[in-house]
């Protein structure tokens, strides 16, 4: 069900826990914490994935090209420009498309079109510059730590010395960034809602998320 998410999350090791073990290892077959070698184990199986989308379309789309159906030379003239960049082992979010070739990819849900966070699963002294200078787009948390602290609150955190907001609400909110989401509330006597739209949404379109009456009979928004 990959294909249906809106964005990619990589799970990447930086922890250097022994006891923990690893199956990265080097070609002396002994064990390896490297989050860039990972990264590229998983770029690669996504890239292969779209490779085998893109050529069954383009094989799809011969008969339609024969006839000289504009829509289908126009979609085969982006899907090898997108063919090139794959056969490269190139990320497909990180190259230049115009708007139109992004509307046509997006039809296909491509993996490596999805824009992608990295999770250092680790402690900020396990990670070096190198690696975050080549992410970029990432977040550090120590998985282990946020389980053993998970439920509690932002008061209890700080008591124990914690950061106020756990890893996943950072990943959240890193996450929110990432697809250009914000959060709205609604309030009255009963109860505080929060809904997700995206940033710039008008109130009418805002109001949507609620209810679809709220956005076809809009009046106003106070």
């Amino acid at each position: 069900h990959i294909r249906e998410v809106d964005a990619i999350l990589y799970v990447l090791r930086a922890f250097k826990n022994p006891d923990i073990i690893n199956t990265l290892t080097t070609q002396a077959g002994q064990q390896e914490i490297n989050p860039l070698k990972e990264k590229e184990i998983l770029d690669v199986e996504l890239i292969l994935k779209d490779l085998e989308t893109v050529n069954k379309r383009i094989e799809n789309l011969v008969g339609d090209i024969k006839v000289g159906k504009k829509d289908a030379i126009k979609e085969v003239e982006v899907l090898k420009k997108a063919q090139n960049f794959l056969q490269q082992q190139k990320i497909l979010i990180e190259q230049e498309f115009t708007q139109d070739e992004a509307g046509i990819l997006k039809n296909f849900q491509l993996l490596t079109f999805k824009p992608r966070l990295y999770l250092l699963n680790g402690k900020p002294d396990e990670v070096s510059k190198e690696i975050t200078d080549v992410l970029k787009n990432y977040v550090v948390m120590d998985i282990a730590s946020e389980l053993e602290s998970e439920g509690l609150s932002k008061q209890e955190r700080t008591e124990l010395g914690m950061p106020e907001l756990s890893g996943l609400d950072i990943l959240i909110k890193k996450s929110y960034e990432l697809l250009g989401l914000i959060t709205f509330l609604t309030t009255g006597p009963d109860e505080t809602r929060a809904w997700t739209i995206r940033k710039g949404d008008t109130a009418p379109v805002a109001g949507a998320a609620i209810h679809s009456d709220f956005q076809n009979k809009f009046v106003k928004a106070e």
